[in-house]
């Protein structure tokens, strides 16, 4: 995440943690110079799709509750004056290895095809301008996990080194149950198991 949009990360999830999430928000909008970018940086630090209209939080909330996984990578804003143009250099398009982003002469707009698009997330990286983000799920998921229902942490093998020596996986797991899932499993797992399947298949050939 870029570092412009943390405070107003953790100022959205404090808010939806102690209930003033509502409150936070309007107050927010009430006062931007730019309510419909706001709405649309919002809507993708709570991880949904773009939401705006007067009621705005009240749909943010549904959607949050009511998640359904979508297209990570969004455009939420349009660009910049430097960079509508049909110029084939631009860092978004340039830095695409599939190329998925493309001008849109019409529109005279920079977009991304969502055919295309693997969401791999570096022309997120690669926008000066703050106007293609990943979509951050972290409230739909506090949402799963104060739901009841059994929710568990899948998580990539690099996880055992990337919180230092003493942090050993049995500890991870205890950690993440007490946060509120159910169990933790590692991806590699089940490609184990498929490895397993397979090799159960081969031998009955």
């Amino acid at each position: 995440m870029k570092e412009k949009n943390k405070e107003l990360f953790k100022t959205l999830a404090k808010a939806y943690d102690n209930g003033t999430f509502k409150e936070v928000i309007n107050n927010m909008v009430q006062k931007s110079d730019n309510k419909e970018n706001l709405m649309a940086l919002i809507s993708t630090l709570a991880g949904t799709d773009s939401v705006n209209g007067i009621n705005f939080v009240d749909i943010l909330e549904e959607k949050i509750k009511n998640y359904k996984s979508s297209k990570v990578v969004n455009k939420i804003a349009s660009c910049p004056e430097g960079c509508q143009s049909e110029a084939k250099d631009r860092n978004c398009s340039a830095s695409c290895p599939f190329n998925a982003i493309f001008y849109d002469t019409n529109e005279r707009n920079i977009k991304i095809a969502e055919d295309a698009c693997i969401d791999c997330g570096i022309c997120v990286e690669a926008c000066p301008e703050n106007t293609i983000l990943d979509k951050v799920e972290f409230l739909p998921l506090l949402n799963k996990l104060r739901s009841g229902d059994k929710v568990i942490a899948a998580v990539a093998p690099a996880i055992a080194g990337q919180f230092g020596d003493k942090a050993a996986l049995g500890r991870l797991r205890t950690s993440l149950k007490k946060l509120g899932f159910f169990d933790m499993v590692e991806v590699a797992f089940f490609a184990d198991m498929l490895t397993l399947k397979e090799a159960v298949e081969f031998n009955h050939v």
